[in-house]
């Protein structure tokens, strides 16, 4: 009799150079009969410690030749992806405190330089000048009665926008920046998955 073996690749997965990557890295496996973990365990790449690649790409193709070595007399089913993008990262490094100070400040003063600069562009405090003259019936130079709040509700508006603080999200529901971060990680990984096709068929 048979037996149907189902894999349901992934789109993306992070390996360390040096690890091999198992059948279980890239896919999900389902077989009635089969042993789970005797599958689970079947290599399907080795990778070097020190290769320059950033990045391997594991197809269906793949797979199925890997699983008729393996598994001659079985019937796969390929499901999900149609390839598996291999990210390689070196071996991590503890965090530098002084470069996260210096990045933390650049874009700190970064991002206060851009509103200052947009204020200064729309002529924000002649603006918020005539409101409290139109609220008041004062002309004031430095209403900063107005000033400070705006200035509050401004960051306040900014957190509640983007739904962070750190780590921390305010509601599940994504922020516009999480689905257009979503959306350039998607068609990154496509953009590369070609790319990595291409070399594969000039190497052929």
């Amino acid at each position: 009799m048979t037996q149907t073996v189902y894999l349901k690749l992934r789109r993306k997965i992070n390996i360390q150079k040096g690890q091999p990557i198992y059948l279980h890295d890239v896919a999900d496996v389902t077989a009635a009969e089969l042993s789970f973990k005797k599958l689970a365990k079947l290599i399907v790449l080795e990778t070097k410690k020190d290769t320059s690649e950033t990045y391997v790409l594991v197809d269906q193709l793949d797979m199925i030749e890997l699983m008729k070595k393996t598994l001659p007399n079985a019937a796969l089913e390929m499901l999900g992806a149609s390839a598996t993008l291999v990210e390689l990262r070196d071996a991590e490094k503890k965090g530098s405190l002084p470069l996260f100070l210096f990045v933390w400040s650049l874009l700190f003063v970064g991002a206060g330089l851009t509103i200052m600069y947009f204020h200064e562009d729309v002529s924000m405090k002649e603006t918020q000048i005539t409101m409290v003259q139109m609220m008041t019936g004062k002309e004031i130079e430095h209403p900063y009665w107005f000033q400070v709040p705006y200035s509050f509700g401004l960051g306040l508006g900014m957190i509640l926008f983007f739904n962070h603080v750190f780590k921390k999200k305010f509601t599940e529901e994504p922020s516009p920046l999480d689905v257009e971060i979503y959306n350039y990680e998607q068609s990154l990984e496509d953009y590369i998955v070609d790319q990595e096709r291409k070399k594969r068929s000039k190497n052929d």
